[in-house]
């Protein structure tokens, strides 16, 4: 008896699920049970085992069934390995140790406790295995590591987990080489090793396992600190494709509907991919939804678009459902239903699906038909602003300003703005420009108005618009030209996969289009991925492969990596420190106006206490819009009573989302303001600051509450307070104020 079911319902718990979601049982062939019983009454083992699980399986007779019992102990008297594990499976089973979600046939269950055998049956299980990979069979070894792997009945022990494996693999087991090349591919403390991952899965597909060949293909997609091997990407996946494996199929084509590693083809993609959801594959259904909508560059059938989502939600897919919500909500392929909305938006936000978050809760408030509704919408919103998603981050800010359904707060709503503005959203950038128009949270400044609306005009904002909340075809227009070898096609859509939430992002699409572009000397696309492999954004750091891209991206002449390239020379952290060849560096950057390396040479002149270039330095690295410098600037002439250029400086960098220059504006209104407006306006940055734990910011509110103003009465207590918060975040100044007050009060 294969118990294939049971094998990738347990390696599903481990392995990725997309890759092995489509296996089942496998359809037996009809079997003559004359013969059967004929060749197992002669002494035929096989025949006497197959014979055995015929009476097991299809049979509800429990006489019947119970000769299908009888026959396997007939087996495990005979001491024959095929029946010492099958046993040992029922056995297993009869413990009440179960793998994966599906729930156990009724019938199996009646079978289950006609078998009666002394002693716990959980250890006769074990004791069975153990003799049945003595014996060579391999399924038992296979068995006896996913239950010590799991701690399944057992103390969990990954060492002996994996000797059980190696021993299933040495006798041919292939469904132990792909747990193994598992193991080492999601890595255990100190075992992570793509290659070795690798070296398993080829053991397997030589053995016969055709999962092997989806595996293979993933792991060079997904093994970007191998530098994404493509062709192998595409010399696995054609492999499956004609073993007509379902996930190569789903695979292949994909890499046709987005141009990745192959030709952009919608024909060929929808060929490949109706095959795979044919054959059980269900993310198939959901990647020809997205085709039909046209997000692949193709033409539109949203007829089509709503059955395949509608199938593909049906099966749990969170994204269609999601997509399936927009569409009723729409009345786009389907009559308007905004029930049926709001049922699948909860759904895929039940999965994590934040898009669908924002979603939900916007559906709500606009059709909100009881109290329930209403709190449930803003909590939604919340969530997903909360997460980082821009049209969450926008409706929040809407919220906050108009007081609707929040308490009136305009600060916070221009806080919520400059979150969404940041990743260019259009909508929050015309809200941050009707802000400042209106003086709603800031002060009035016609020269951001009219910044914040040519920015959001330039990201598709026109009167009328409707905030988009996911699923724009931002990127199908490029497809094409990218495909075909565009690098700044490439550079885009790679830029989107990673940072933009327009698009449900992908990020080893975007690691491919950007290392594309790269290599057609796209230096913009070699700074940002050198960023990327410094910073661990995404990827497992690499620091040769950085530096050498910002050293080919200066080479090109690109501002900004003369600035990234001189700061990793002053750290001296990923390249031997040269604080010289970092000067040297940022000396060219400031040439090409790169606001970074002037920056980096303010820094250079502050270590010398030479204020009067350091002070110019910022100036330009701040006028070249360089946040940090901005905010630098601006607490400069803070100490100076200069408040004009304080105001103007520390509002451009908090416009950039920098918390520090939020703080130090309230700080300026609260000493130097001189009406109720500028107070509220100063303790709400304060408190903005405080929430998002600025230590700088709250550090100086306790300073405030200690020395106490025109403005705010002195209060130690509250000093205290925040000076103990503070010093909690690590603000030094903070820890000796703790000190001092103690002394004194």
């Amino acid at each position: 008896m294969k118990t294939k079911l049971l094998v990738f319902t347990l390696i599903s718990s481990i392995l990725i699920p997309n890759i092995v979601a489509y296996a089942e049982e496998g359809t037996e062939p009809p079997i003559n049970v004359e013969q059967l019983e004929k060749k197992a009454s002669e002494g035929d083992f096989d025949s006497q085992n197959t014979l055995a699980w015929h009476y097991i399986k299809d049979s509800t007779d429990s006489e019947i069934q119970k000769k299908g019992i009888e026959l396997l102990m007939k087996g495990v008297e005979q001491k024959h390995a095929d029946s010492l594990n099958d046993i040992a499976y029922l056995l297993l089973s009869k413990a009440n140790i179960y793998f994966g979600d599906k729930p156990i046939d009724q019938n199996f269950k009646a079978v289950v406790e006609l078998l009666n055998i002394e002693g716990d049956p959980l250890e006769r299980a074990l004791e069975l295995y153990r003799d049945a990979s003595m014996l060579g069979n391999g399924q038992a070894s296979w068995m006896l590591g996913v239950l010590y792997w799991h701690g399944k009945g057992v103390q969990q022990d990954i060492p002996l987990s994996i000797k059980w494996l190696e021993k299933g693999l040495e006798q041919k087991h292939a469904q132990t080489a792909i747990l193994l090349g598992r193991i080492y591919q999601e890595g255990l403390p100190g075992k992570k090793d793509i290659d070795r991952a690798i070296e398993y899965y080829k053991q397997a597909e030589k053995l016969g396992d055709t999962v092997a060949y989806g595996l293979l293909a993933d792991i060079y997609w997904r093994a970007i600190e191998k530098d994404q091997d493509i062709n192998q990407t595409i010399y696995w996946v054609k492999k499956g494709v004609e073993k007509n494996d379902p996930f190569c199929l789903y695979f292949q084509g994909s890499m046709h509907a987005y141009g990745i590693g192959l030709k952009w083809d919608n024909d060929q993609a929808i060929k490949c991919l109706t095959q795979s959801a044919n054959d059980g594959y269900d993310m198939a259904l959901s990647e020809l939804g997205n085709i039909y909508l046209g997000l692949t560059g193709g033409e539109q059938d949203l007829k089509k678009a709503f059955c395949w989502y509608n199938q593909a939600a049906q099966k749990g897919l969170a994204e269609s459902q999601r997509n399936l919500g927009i569409m009723y909500l729409k009345g786009e392929g389907v009559e308007q239903d905004i029930d049926q909305a709001i049922s699948w938006f909860q759904k895929a936000s039940d999965q994590g699906d934040v898009p669908s978050l924002t979603y939900l809760g916007v559906t709500l408030l606009d059709n909100a038909k009881k109290e329930e509704d209403i709190s449930q919408g803003v909590q939604a919103i919340c969530i997903a602003a909360q997460k980082g998603h821009s049209p969450a981050q926008t409706q929040l800010a809407i919220l906050q300003r108009e007081g609707k359904h929040l308490p009136k707060n305009p600060y916070k709503a221009y806080r919520s703005a400059i979150s969404a503005a940041a990743v260019n959203n259009p909508h929050a950038q015309y809200l941050l420009s009707q802000l400042y128009e209106s003086g709603e949270g800031v002060a009035i400044n016609k020269e951001r108005a009219s910044y914040w609306k040519k920015q959001a005009e330039s990201n598709g904002w026109h009167p009328g618009a409707k905030p988009p909340f996911n699923n724009s075809p931002f990127i199908s227009h490029l497809l094409s030209s990218a495909s075909q070898g565009d690098a700044q096609s490439q550079l885009e859509i790679g830029k989107t996969y990673v940072f933009s939430d327009r698009y449900d992002s992908s990020y080893n699409r975007g690691m491919y289009w950007l290392t594309l572009a790269a290599n057609q000397n796209n230096a913009e696309a070699m700074t940002l991925l050198a960023r990327l492999y410094l910073q661990c954004y995404g990827v497992k750091k690499n620091a040769s492969k950085g530096i050498e891209l910002l050293h080919q991206a200066v080479a090109l002449d690109y501002p900004q990596a003369h600035g990234f390239l001189a700061e990793q020379y002053d750290l001296g952290e990923n390249i031997p420190q040269d604080n010289q060849k970092g000067l040297d560096i940022a000396t060219k950057g400031d040439q090409l106006k790169d606001n970074i390396s002037q920056n980096y040479i303010a820094g250079l002149y502050l270590t010398k206490q030479d204020m009067t270039n350091t002070t110019s330095w910022l100036e330009k690295a701040a006028t070249n819009g360089n946040a940090g410098a901005q905010c630098q600037i601006g607490k400069y002439y803070l100490t100076r009573n200069n408040d004009d250029i304080t105001v103007y400086w520390l509002t451009l960098s908090a416009d950039q989302q920098n918390i520090e220059a939020l703080g130090f504006l309230g700080i300026h209104y609260c000493i130097k303001g001189t009406t109720q407006e500028d107070k509220e306006r100063g303790l709400a940055y304060l408190q903005i600051a405080e929430e998002e734990k600025e230590p700088t910011a709250i550090y100086n509110t306790g300073a405030i509450y200690e020395a106490g103003n025109h403005f705010i009465e002195q209060d130690i207590s509250k000093a205290y307070e925040y000076y103990q918060k503070a010093a909690e975040l690590g603000q030094k100044d903070a820890i000796e104020k703790l000190k001092t007050i103690k002394a004194n009060h």
